[in-house]
């Protein structure tokens, strides 16, 4: 492995929680630097190839992984009632708002 030295400025408090990290696992900051630069390059993934992961041949949104569906959930914000008979909307939230319900 070929190393090479670069001259980067780094926040002190930074360059103190590193250092920390380093003693308390027996190490250099060098080395919590250096893993944890290759941990962030490895992880790296575009928007694009992201949609690609997600999509498999279908439209998809980028933060499909995160996304779950509740239709209970769903309802109940959206306030949506079931009624065994028709009402008229219209005046329903008139009696709301003149609260004559």
């Amino acid at each position: 492995m070929t190393t090479s030295t670069i001259t980067i400025k780094i926040d002190t408090n930074l360059l103190k929680s590193i250092n920390k990290i380093a003693k308390t696992k027996g190490t250099t900051g060098n080395y919590i630097i250096n893993n944890m630069i290759k941990k962030a390059l490895k992880n790296t993934e575009t928007i694009e190839e992201k949609i690609k992961r997600l999509s498999n041949g279908k439209i998809t949104m980028a933060n499909a992984e995160k996304y779950n569906p509740d239709p209970e959930k769903f309802l109940k914000m959206a306030g949506i009632i079931e009624t065994k008979k028709p009402f008229d909307t219209g005046k329903a939230l008139n009696e709301i708002r003149k609260m004559e319900y």
